[in-house]
């Protein structure tokens, strides 16, 4: 059986956030029918993967030990715990102690919940109570690097939201986003003062299938990310690099809407290329491609979850200021997609034709491509 190259890039997507999480604790709060259901397989892929899990269960407590039996069975390791009390100032002695040795096993802890659950059914979006507080103080004492709530508010949110990710520092703005929506307010301003006390990642999932996965195994991920991440850098890329800009490209390339790059070529390249951190995490990058007096600023990425923030304007501005010191004469830059061409535009590019672009970079392009040009001489008025 052949492989596309899409299939070994989704590979290679899988195995590098598999060693970013293995051995890390994640808390999942969720109605036991949709940890039994549509996240069974996977709750499976995680521990596969040595994510160490613990599933906090709403609800269906009589049913909750045949299910358990009946999933070890087919292979999985569940480890059914107490049922807990709603409120974190009455939990067990040693119940940490035990719960870590549980995951230090390999197991995925199961612990059904007492106390009135804040949400009966899927379809009851409520504010966060005492089984959200819970989960988040268990997540807190465990260390875990994610917490998630499912099913919640998330698609009123990703209605409410523009994007599928929020920095504490963003809340603010946020908040003045969803207006006078009383549920999306209670569950931001819960989230935010969480975060400000030392929460991990926190993340609202619908209890599809496939979406854990996609939260934690691809770059895209599925739910709505908040976080307390605010330490944004940009930076030279190394080698070191090299797996996150090819997977930061994927989706451009796959979209047509850039060149497939060859690995080889940005391994020889690297120095041209730069990163967008936030808190050590890859976000965002770009490139600067000689040309004699002229350089090109090319192959910018950014996840789907940070876009709409100025993230590659910045990343221009970093690599303009790179060009100018560097002395090239003039910038220019290409895309097929009308919203770049306003991105260079906005940047004090002007459209010009792609004949009056380096004889060396048009040896090189394939001129068959609809691309527009645009081009920036130094010292012109930039935007």
């Amino acid at each position: 059986m052949s492989h596309t190259p899409q299939d070994l890039f989704r590979a290679l997507e899988l195995a590098h956030y598999a060693e970013r999480y293995k051995g890390r604790v994640a808390v999942l709060l969720v109605p036991a029918e949709v940890a039994m259901g549509p996240l069974l397989h996977d709750i499976q892929v995680l521990a596969a993967y040595q994510v160490r899990l613990l599933l906090l269960l709403r609800g269906m407590e009589e049913t909750l030990r045949p299910a358990l039996v009946s999933a070890n069975l087919r292979g999985h390791r569940f480890h059914l715990c107490n049922e807990l009390p709603a409120d974190p100032g009455r939990l067990p002695d040693g119940l940490l102690a035990a719960l870590g040795d549980v995951l230090a096993r390999g197991e995925i802890a199961v612990a059904p919940l007492g106390g009135n659950p804040t949400c009966e059914d899927a379809g009851n979006d409520v504010a966060p109570g005492p089984q959200e507080q819970l989960a988040l103080h268990l997540a807190r004492e465990l260390g875990a690097a994610k917490l998630f709530f499912a099913p919640g508010v998330t698609a009123k949110m990703r209605g409410l939201l523009r994007n599928n990710s929020v920095l504490l520092s963003e809340m603010p703005a946020t908040l003045a986003k969803v207006g006078e929506d009383a549920t999306a307010r209670a569950w931001l301003e819960w989230l935010a003062q969480g975060l400000r006390d030392g929460a991990p990642d926190m993340v609202l999932l619908e209890g599809t299938q496939g979406e854990l996965y996609g939260e934690v195994f691809t770059y895209d991920g599925s739910g709505i990310l908040f976080s307390r991440r605010s330490d944004a850098t940009i930076r030279p890329a190394t080698l070191r690099d090299l797996t996150d800009i090819m997977l930061l490209l994927r989706p451009d390339v796959e979209s047509g809407r850039i060149l497939p790059p060859q690995e080889a070529a940005v391994a020889r390249n690297i120095g041209n290329y730069c990163i967008y951190e936030i808190d050590g995490v890859p976000v965002g990058m770009a490139c600067l491609k000689p040309f004699g007096d002229a350089a090109e600023l090319a192959q910018f990425a950014t996840l789907p979850r940070y876009r709409g923030r100025g993230r590659a304007r910045e990343l221009a501005r970093f690599l303009m200021e790179r060009a100018r010191g560097l002395g090239y004469a003039r910038l220019f830059a290409l895309s097929i997609d009308p919203r770049m061409g306003e991105f260079f535009t906005g940047l004090g590019f002007q459209p010009v034709p792609r004949e009056h672009l380096p004889d060396a970079w048009q040896r090189g392009y394939d001129m068959n491509r609809p691309s527009k040009a645009y081009q920036l001489h130094f010292g012109q008025q930039e935007g």
